[in-house]
C-alpha cells in the first residue's frame, strides 16, 4: 500500500504521525508532501519522516498555485492508493483531479473557503461526531462522512501515544516545584482571522510579565514576536510542545489546537478566541477548556491559575476521556478495509456492518 499524507500545517503532521509510524512499520511505503515552514520540516524530521516541500513562501494564491503543482507532480511519481489530508487542503482536488482515494480529516466547520476547496472533492471525510453539519459547504460531506467520537489532538496525545518527559523541567533549568506557564500567540494572518477580537499589546505585555513573575514562562510564537516578549521565546524545538503543555501549570492560548492539548492533557487552558468548533464547545461546556474575551485574559489567568490541583477538574478531564475513541486504530481500518470506501452513505464505524470498538480502554495493549 502507497499512502500520501498532505500537510500544510504543523498540526497537520501531528495528527497523522502516528498512522504514518505504523503503516511504516508494517512496511508500507508511506510520504508527506509538505509546506515549506521551518516549524514542519524540524516536525518532520524529528521522527525521520519520508517527505518532500511542494510550496515557496509568497503570496497566498501563489503559494497555492506551486503547491497544488507540487501535489500533482507527487501524486503522478508516488501513484498512492490513498491521499490523507487534515483540515484545509488542496490535496482532495488534487487528488480528484488524478482519480485518487482521499480520506479528508474534518473539524473545522467554520473554515469556509478551505471547506470549499476540500469538500466537494474528498472521497471520505473522517468527522467527530461534535461537528456541526449546516455551515456552508458542509453539505458537500452528506453522504461521505466516517462518524467517530474523538478529536484530532487524541492522535497523539492520546494513551499510548503521549509519553511525558519525567525530567523535562530540569531540561529547562528550573526545579520541579517551579510553576511552568506556557503561551501559543497567533499572528491572526490566515484568512478565518479576519475581524477576530485580539488583546491590545499592553494588556498581553502585562500578562506575560505578570506570569513570568509567578514562575517561568515560555511562548510558542506563531508570526514574529513582540520586541517586548521575544525574552520568553520557547527554549526547546517544536517537537517538544506538547510536553510543555503536560507540564505546565497554565496555558494561554490563541490557537484552537493548542487549547484542545491542553484540555485533554489536564492542563487548563485560558482559550482567547471567539471562534467556535464543535469539538472545543464540547470542551469548553465539559469544564476542561475556558474561554476567554480579549480584554480579560489577565483576570481569566488569574481565577484559573491553580486550577490543575483541583480534584473537581482532573475528576471533569477523566469523565470526558472515558469513552473517546482511537482515531489512528480507525484510520488504518479504513485504508484496510474496502467496505468503507464503497458504502455511499454517512458511516458510524460502530454499528453494523463494522461493530469496532474503538476506545481506548477496551483496545488491547499495544
Amino acid at each position: 500500500m502507497k499512502v500520501l499524507f498532505s500537510a500544510v500545517h504543523p498540526a497537520q503532521i501531528l495528527d497523522t504521525k502516528n498512522v504514518y509510524l505504523k503503516l511504516k512499520e508494517q512496511s508500507h511505503q508511506v510520504r508527506y508532501a509538505a509546506r515549506d515552514r521551518e516549524v514542519m520540516i524540524a516536525l518532520l524530521d524529528s521522527f525521520n519522516a519520508d517527505y518532500v516541500v511542494i510550496s515557496k513562501k509568497g503570496s497566498f494564491l501563489l503559494e497555492a498555485f506551486i503547491m497544488l503543482f507540487g501535489l500533482l507532480k507527487q501524486i503522478i511519481r508516488f501513484r498512492p492508493d490513498f491521499i490523507i489530508a487534515v483540515g484545509g487542503s488542496l490535496a482532495p482536488f488534487a487528488g480528484w483531479l488524478t482519480r485518487r482515494k482521499i480520506l479528508h480529516w474534518s473539524d473545522s466547520e467554520n473554515s469556509l473557503m478551505m471547506n470549499f476547496l476540500s469538500h466537494p472533492w474528498t472521497t471520505k471525510s473522517l468527522t467527530s461526531k461534535s461537528y456541526r453539519m449546516g455551515y456552508r459547504f458542509s453539505g458537500f460531506l452528506k453522504n461521505k462522512r466516517i462518524l467517530h467520537n474523538s478529536l484530532f489532538q487524541l492522535a497523539y496525545c492520546g494513551p499510548g501515544y503521549f509519553q511525558p518527559e519525567q525530567k523535562f523541567k530540569q531540561r529547562l533549568g528550573i526545579d520541579e516545584g517551579t510553576p511552568l506557564y506556557f503561551m501559543r500567540l497567533g499572528n491572526f494572518d490566515s484568512y478565518h482571522d479576519v475581524n477576530v477580537p485580539r488583546p491590545d499589546k499592553g494588556t498581553l505585555i502585562t500578562l506575560c510579565n505578570y506570569l513570568s513573575r509567578k514562575g517561568r514562562l515560555e511562548i510558542s510564537f506563531e508570526g514574529p514576536p513582540l520586541r517586548q516578549l521575544e525574552k520568553f521565546k520557547m527554549t526547546l524545538p517544536p517537537s517538544t510542545m506538547q510536553q510543555y503543555i503536560y507540564h505546565a501549570d497554565l496555558v494561554f492560548s490563541q490557537g484552537a489546537c493548542t487549547a484542545s492539548e491542553s484540555a485533554i492533557l489536564g492542563t487548563p487552558c485560558v482559550f482567547q478566541s471567539h471562534l467556535k468548533w464543535g469539538y472545543i464547545e464540547d470542551e469548553i461546556q465539559a469544564g476542561i477548556l475556558f474561554r476567554s474575551e480579549p480584554e480579560e485574559i489577565i483576570e481569566a489567568c488569574e481565577q484559573h491559575l491553580d486550577r490543575k490541583t483541583d480534584p473537581d477538574y482532573r475528576k471533569r478531564v477523566a469523565e470526558f476521556l472515558n469513552d473517546k475513541e482511537d482515531l489512528v486504530e480507525l484510520t488504518l481500518h479504513i485504508l484496510k478495509d474496502p467496505r468503507f470506501w464503497s458504502i455511499t452513505e454517512t458511516i458510524d464505524p460502530t454499528l453494523p456492518p463494522f461493530n469496532l470498538d474503538l476506545r481506548f480502554n477496551r483496545l488491547p495493549d499495544k
